[in-house]
């Protein structure tokens, strides 16, 4: 279960005026005290996502309005701005222009680098944990980042390796991958290097996904691939409409490669909570480790 009674109690007291009374959601608190954690960092509000289609790329822009983030950071907007080249544009079955809109609610958990740089600084890893541990060296969420350098989680990591990205990379394309990926930008924190990555490396079932598939990002540090697997949906935005079929996907390619072993549910994460409330909610936690036998 994600921890939801939290973020509504924490929009209540946004919405009441009561937040800056206990220390909630003010800057002064967020640069003087310890994060707790990440819970400390959830906001709600609502979003306005449009996405404009272009002859060479496909462009989208989500804008969220939240009282937490404005009480918490003096932002009264948020923009994630993500922009992709069109792979193959004479036949991906899109129009040549077109311009998409859709509004809701959003919830999260957002914060400034230096706030994420915070937490990671005073031992605690990405994922909930109880008392103090030191940061293990994978990732354990995929971030998105927005126009004034503040990031969000967006996805859980859901694969991990102790192999490098090139071997497991290419096992992937020698059954029905490809490298060859048109995506938006995500970041993991590389506790090594103590920052946000781009991606190391993508495949994903097809370029563009038109009629949907399967889609991961990887990232390589601290001695492990970490991995970001979903299913996408069929209708641009891409939305990820699974996180578990993909990874039972990459399980199973993994599986009957040769000298190869998809190993499932190998390492409990602790990062089935904090997902943005529209994500897929079929995560348990769980990795499935890929092992080079």
């Amino acid at each position: 279960m994600r921890d939801r009674s939290r973020r509504k109690f924490l929009a209540l007291l946004s919405a009441t005026g009561i937040a800056g009374a206990f220390g909630v959601g003010s800057a002064s608190a967020v640069d003087s005290a310890r994060p707790e954690g990440i819970e400390t960092f959830a906001a709600s509000g609502k979003q306005i996502r449009r996405t404009k289609i272009h002859p060479e790329q496909v462009e989208v822009t989500q804008t969220v309005v939240s009282q937490d983030l404005d009480s918490r950071y003096g932002k009264k907007r948020v923009r994630f701005r993500d922009v992709a080249e069109r792979a193959e544009p004479a036949t991906d079955s899109l129009p040549q222009e077109d311009v998409r809109v859709q509004q809701g609610s959003w919830t999260g958990y957002y914060a400034t680098e230096e706030d994420w740089q915070r937490l990671y600084d005073e031992g605690q890893r990405d994922a909930p944990v109880s008392g103090t541990e030191p940061a293990p060296s994978y990732a354990t969420y995929e971030y998105k980042k927005d126009t004034d350098g503040g990031f969000a989680i967006a996805a859980p990591m859901n694969v991990l390796s102790k192999e490098s990205i090139g071997p497991i990379r290419n096992v992937a394309i020698d059954h029905h991958y490809t490298n060859y990926v048109a995506q938006f930008d995500r970041y993991a924190f590389n506790t090594d290097e103590t920052e946000f990555q781009t991606q190391h490396c993508s495949i994903a079932e097809s370029p563009l996904r038109v009629f949907g598939g399967a889609h991961a990002r990887l990232w390589e540090f601290g001695g492990w691939t970490s991995i970001s697997a979903h299913v996408d949906s069929d209708v641009l935005a891409h939305s990820a409409i699974s996180f578990l079929d993909a990874e039972r996907d990459l399980e199973s390619v993994f599986d009957d490669a040769d000298g190869w072993d998809g190993v499932r549910d190998y390492k409990h994460l602790d990062n089935e909570q904090y997902l943005p409330e529209d994500a897929p909610d079929d995560h348990n936690g769980d990795a499935t480790e890929l092992v080079e036998i």
